[in-house]
């Protein structure tokens, strides 16, 4: 138009030069980005196979929906130089030279007191309680098992148990056998596992992945290779697991938590049916199931965790427990032995002796020594400590404090449960305080030590 400037040519081609550039630049972004995850699959596959190896001598590979297992050893005159700092020890000893033992029992029933014996072997390891990260996986953060019915004592196949059971099974036979690849790392890494038995090693070697800015794969795959050398040989392999009830501690369990009926067991972590299964896929597998007098239980963990199961529910569990460990003593004899805790309380070195000679262990002097130290410091540890001023005394103390209604009410409902045990009715009050008077007595229906 007259008047009016001419405008400038649109300049199309730095327009285009410009998002040229841009799609560049995305695309080598994409690129690096690709090239990064590949990388981190390599090192993660790398990983896999490396642990595979140290752990079971064997590389794994896939081919479809195929594992193949490829045996790898070395030649018969190749030397494999490792870690100065961590030498290799001798994995050819027999298999039968390692003891496997499952301990078993209900909470506040002496069992961290138990293992802390069994542990005085020289070369002991000791898995605490493998199964509660595994029970929180399966309830999403609370401590506790569905309930189940009472079937009666009859050995159950695989089919027939529950899918927790079968994980919890597979768990166990992994730690008895050492297989720690088939565990998740973060297990070891848990406030539960980290803080006791043998795992506390492992945890502190491999706290620092938390906050390491960048992942020394190196140093965490010698961490897991220390800890199966370690497992791997060992002379003792001692497992504990407890029968946890009720909700975590501290609190009583929610409705949803609750049995459905009045028929089913309190909520258990590690049901007795279930340890059929694995005696069968372990043969030199040994069971200990440690009691307590009911009433001590349910006393101690009311004081505790501020809550307990009912006297019928707990010794409607007990019971089915009891008819469990019978048919295991006549399935496998000499492989499922029962303790009274007031039994090692009452004579520690006695009771060690059968119990080490019932499992096949020595009771060396070191052992010897390390009972004494075990009973006779001179100081109070707490509630979970495995010291004790006076085994005897602390066994019995909840008599002197207990409510009679209480006692009452639990000897209604747990007269069966005494009569195989091996535990008496707390008829007289004045007998109930007097601690020189045992309330328990010798037991034939179950073959206890």
């Amino acid at each position: 138009y007259p008047g009016f400037p001419t405008p400038a040519p649109y300049n199309t081609f730095s327009a285009v030069t410009v998002n040229q550039a841009r799609g560049e630049e995305e695309a080598e972004s994409m690129r690096s980005r690709r090239r990064q995850l590949v990388f981190g699959s390599v090192v993660v596959v790398v990983s896999l196979m490396y642990m595979s190896h140290m752990f079971t001598g064997h590389l794994v590979t896939y081919e479809g929906d195929t594992v193949v297992r490829c045996v790898v050893a070395p030649p018969p005159n190749d030397t494999v130089s490792h870690s100065t700092s961590t030498p290799r020890p001798n994995t050819s000893s027999n298999r039968s030279d390692t003891k496997r033992i499952l301990l078993v029992s209900y909470g506040r029933s002496g069992s961290t007191f138990l293992s802390y014996i069994l542990t005085l072997v020289p070369g002991a390891f000791f898995f605490f309680e493998p199964l509660r990260p595994h029970v929180m996986r399966t309830t999403l953060g609370v401590d506790v098992i569905m309930s189940y019915k009472a079937i009666g004592a009859r050995e159950l196949n695989l089919s027939q148990l529950s899918r927790y059971e079968v994980g919890a099974l597979n768990i166990l036979h992994n730690v008895f056998n050492c297989n720690i690849q088939a565990l998740p790392v973060t297990d070891f890494l848990s406030s539960h596992l980290a803080t006791h038995g043998n795992a506390r090693t492992l945890a502190a070697c491999l706290t620092p992945m938390v906050t390491d800015t960048y992942l020394n794969l190196p140093h965490y795959l010698q961490c897991l290779v220390d800890f199966w050398w370690q497992c791997k040989n060992s002379s003792l392999k001692l497992v504990k697991e407890p029968k946890e009830q009720g909700g975590l501690p501290g609190r009583p369990p929610s409705p949803q938590e609750a049995p459905e009926s009045s028929q089913a067991a309190a909520a258990i972590r590690l049901p007795a049916r279930s340890v059929f299964s694995l005696m069968r896929r372990d043969p030199d597998l040994k069971v200990v199931y440690l009691v307590r007098d009911p009433r001590a239980t349910l006393l101690s963990q009311r004081a505790l965790f501020g809550h307990a199961p009912t006297p019928q529910e707990f010794c409607r569990m007990v019971s089915d427990d009891m008819a469990h460990m019978l048919l295991l003593q006549k399935i496998f004899p000499g492989r499922a032995v029962t303790v009274r805790y007031e039994d090692v309380a009452e004579d520690p070195l006695g009771l060690t002796a059968r119990l080490y000679k019932a499992l096949g262990l020595e009771m060396s002097r070191a052992v010897v020594r390390g009972l004494r130290k075990l009973t006779s410091t001179n100081e109070d540890m707490g509630a979970f400590s495995t010291y004790r001023q006076d085994p005897k005394f602390t066994a019995n103390r909840w008599r002197t404090d207990v409510d009679s209604d209480h006692v009452t009410r639990t000897d209604r409902v747990c007269r069966a449960v005494y009569n195989v045990l091996g535990y008496k009715v707390g008829h007289d009050d004045a007998v109930l305080r007097n601690l020189s008077i045992p309330l328990r007595e010798a037991t034939y229906r179950l073959a206890v030590l």
